[in-house]
């Protein structure tokens, strides 16, 4: 991995967790605001940015953790550490263009909120969490992860937090613009 697996694990851990918070904050927020929702005038968009909100207070907290853990590792801090905002940013981005465009289907059918969790739970082993991403896997298997939105992100955020620099690749860009994209759709719709 290149780095302290303890390390490698909790990085990539807190940055999936990030994207999984953001996937399902807005059909989990517009559901239970179901009744505030039929009673009350109010911009709709205000659950899906406290949605945002409460994820970044989620990874506030948990970049504790990881801060008291590279002091234990004594790992080496790079100036590139500041760039985990805009990383967090692009998998919150990411999770919540994909969480705001199954809310209207998920507001109809209650079964969506566990396919989301379901669909999840599968897609953590797609992504490198806890495994270094194999680079040349054949067939179907190797074309799911490389066409898995969610690497080239956390892949390039942690190397950022715990190696230094690396140039975002052309697959982060398109990620990031894609999930922009998707997710002023999803504003719209």
């Amino acid at each position: 991995t290149g780095m302290p697996y303890v390390l490698y694990v909790l990085t990539g851990s807190l940055l999936w967790q990030v994207f999984v918070d953001a996937v399902q904050g807005p059909l989990r927020l517009v559901l239970q605001a179901r009744g505030m929702i039929v009673k009350l005038n109010f911009p709709r968009e205000a659950l899906i940015l406290a949605g945002i909100a409460e994820v970044v207070l989620n990874l506030l907290v948990r970049l504790l953790l990881l801060a008291l853990c590279l002091v234990l590792l004594r790992a080496p801090v790079h100036a590139t550490l500041l760039l985990l905002p805009a990383g967090a940013f692009a998998l919150l981005l990411l999770g919540t263009a994909i969480g705001t465009l199954l809310t209207p289907i998920g507001v109809l059918y209650q079964d969506v909120a566990q396919g989301v969790a379901v669909v999840v739970n599968l897609l953590f082993f797609l992504t490198p969490v806890v495994y270094v991403p194999p680079t040349d896997m054949p067939g179907a298997t190797g074309l799911l992860f490389r066409l898995n939105p969610v690497t080239p992100l956390l892949m390039t955020t942690r190397h950022w937090i715990v190696l230094g620099w690396q140039a975002p690749s052309a697959a982060y860009w398109v990620v990031v613009v894609g999930s922009a994209v998707g997710l002023f759709v999803a504003w719209v719709l």
